[in-house]
């Protein structure tokens, strides 16, 4: 049953983003992409996690790009400042980034790219956390990156992520409904039969290792950012 009610949570996602199409206004259509895929996956997260929007920042006042979506630990450090679901977010707390497109292109591709590679643990003059985790040597995983598009008029999807020299993320997720999921920096890529199984898919495995993410991370304390 729980599988059913996804599937047709998922089915008005992209019923609701046809239905849409004929927006001309951009920043509209752009917020609506976002909040249906906000729903379905507020609709299969635990209490303990949150769905956002807005720029994540480290102790050390370094700033994300602007966020589409992620998703958070609400037992972590709260949002700085959240209103309707749009705020500043400690990067402690932060475990999932998605860039949600209508039509992902490769200036699209590139602008993730710069994104992700702010929250990237080798990048160092990227984002940090402000606790020392709880793997070996005070380590803890960083956000999971991805990108969720409606539709691309790319012809090999791979190729472009290639020529910009990846998604400058850890293990970056791309889905492209109707053209299928691409793992590794494109080197990897499942095709499905429809928008469903795609979405159903990427969601999955997207999230799957959620509280494994969390569970890396040193549990409530203001003391670093205080």
């Amino acid at each position: 049953m729980f599988k059913k009610i996804l599937d047709a949570r998922i089915a008005d996602l992209w019923n609701l983003y046809e239905a849409t199409g004929e927006l001309a206004h951009p920043g509209e259509k752009g917020l609506l992409r976002e909040l249906f895929l906000r729903r379905v996956l507020e609709s299969v997260l635990p209490p303990q996690f949150g769905v956002g929007s807005g720029v994540v920042v480290d102790k050390w006042e370094r700033q994300s790009s602007q966020i589409d979506l992620l998703v958070y630990d609400k037992r972590r450090v709260p949002p700085f400042l959240e209103e309707n679901g749009h705020g500043i977010y400690p990067m402690d707390s932060v475990l999932r980034v998605i860039e949600v497109k209508s039509d992902l292109t490769k200036r699209g591709l590139e602008q993730a790219k710069i994104s992700f590679w702010l929250l990237n643990p080798e990048n160092e003059d990227g984002l940090k956390m402000a606790a020392a985790g709880n793997l070996s040597e005070g380590r803890s995983y960083y956000p999971l990156c991805g990108i969720f598009s409606y539709s691309s008029g790319l012809a090999d999807i791979p190729s472009k992520i290639a020529e910009i020299g990846g998604l400058g993320a850890t293990n970056p997720m791309v889905c492209v409904l109707k053209k299928g999921v691409f793992f590794k920096n494109g080197e990897s890529h499942i095709c499905f039969q429809g928008v469903v199984d795609a979405a159903r898919f990427f969601i999955n495995v997207f999230l799957t290792e959620l509280e494994a993410t969390a569970s890396s991370r040193k549990p409530y304390s203001l003391i670093e950012w205080l």
